[in-house]
């Protein structure tokens, strides 16, 4: 039987300290729960059906997986690799926070080859206002460690923060580069309901200052390549596993809160931490429709430098998608927000800047 390639995520929901703009399944007051957590997620994946996949891309988020001890990510990742046929080459990723390991090579010594190290800025008042735990020397003293051990490692970064300027962003990102990582990730600061932000007047940048912020990344990171709107890469070191989510490929999520799809069928598990505890077997399942697989497609593939492929598209969905979409591409071709050709569709900068709307229009 020819096995399928499959992506795993693991979800360690335990943080030092929530950030005042996060809101991700995360807890900064629930350490009593680690172990009992941990008993959940190995039983969650000893359920599971294997024998048909195989794995070429884990990736442990959070939350901050570190933050938990590492003899019980040792269990996790012990427990995946007796579970699953895990590919010789295969990517595997933990997120990390400054400060929270002086040592980075026991992460390596549990079978982790690639890292990612979140920063946010350069500048201390700024990490200050985003509450984080950390300052700007200490992500160095981290960040030399884990250079001496991991050969991959991306760098998080936002923009867009409170009382941020164009200049200030412009030295974090100059200062990143000289740092010299594999992957750098840049996102654009949202302020969520619910979180601290939420509920605070911020004095955020104005649009343009927004965009423009956005339009110098590709600039100062050259050598990186821009494979995805928020996503810089030196060749080869593209995220393996996040390319999965943005090609609809099939990935199993284990944790609280985390989604899986496999084939037309989507499910996720209980979102509160303790509601997971008592049941990590619980799916709340969706089926989906040929309608949703397309529109997600899409508004996926359209995240990628390169756009959705034609041709794959034809593959997948047995339909043209000059022929389904005729007047959606015709009308952001005019508009010079989507570059069509014989191969792809994809968005141009003016469209990334309103990517929302453009993708909006593919949904069935």
């Amino acid at each position: 039987m020819n096995k399928k390639s499959l992506g795993i995520y693991v979800h360690i929901p335990f943080c030092q300290r929530k950030c005042l703009y996060c809101d991700f399944n995360s807890y900064d007051h629930k350490n009593n729960l680690k172990e009992t957590y941990t008993k959940a997620l190995i039983q969650e994946i000893g359920a599971f059906c294997a024998e048909e996949y195989f794995v070429d891309s884990i990736f442990f988020g959070g939350g901050t997986p570190t933050a938990l001890p590492l003899p019980l990510l040792d269990e996790i990742l012990g427990a995946i690799s007796s579970k699953f046929t895990i590919s010789n080459d295969a990517e595997i990723s933990c997120e990390t926070n400054p400060g929270v390991l002086k040592d980075h090579s026991p992460l390596r010594e549990i079978g982790f080859n690639r890292l990612s190290m979140g920063m946010q800025s350069t500048h201390d008042e700024e990490l200050k206002k985003l509450g984080r735990i950390h300052t700007y020397d200490e992500f160095l003293v981290s960040y030399d460690n884990a250079h001496g051990v991991f050969e991959n490692i991306n760098i998080d970064t936002m923009f867009a923060l409170p009382d941020q300027t164009v200049e200030s962003w412009k030295t974090t990102l100059d200062r990143v580069k000289s740092l010299d990582p594999t992957h750098v990730s840049c996102y654009s600061l949202i302020v969520e309901e619910g979180t601290p932000f939420g509920e605070m007047e911020l004095n955020l940048p104005q649009e343009d200052a927004d965009r423009e912020m956005y339009h110098m990344i590709e600039n100062i990171l050259s050598g990186y390549y821009k494979y995805e709107i928020s996503n810089f890469a030196k060749p080869g070191n593209e995220c393996k596993h996040n390319n999965k989510y943005w090609q609809l490929m099939p990935y199993i999520g284990f944790g609280c809160g985390a989604h899986s799809q496999l084939d037309n069928t989507r499910f996720s598990n209980a979102y509160d931490i303790g509601e997971y505890i008592k049941n990590p077997l619980y799916k709340d399942i969706t089926e989906l429709s040929k309608n949703d697989k397309i529109s997600e497609y899409i508004f996926l593939g359209l995240r990628l430098t390169q756009g959705v492929n034609k041709q794959q598209f034809r593959k997948l969905f047995g339909q043209d998608i000059d022929s389904l979409f005729k007047d959606v591409i015709k009308k952001h071709t005019l508009a010079q927000t989507l570059i069509s050709d014989e191969n792809h569709i994809a968005l141009t900068g003016r469209g990334i800047d309103i990517s929302n709307s453009v993708m909006a229009d593919f949904i069935l």
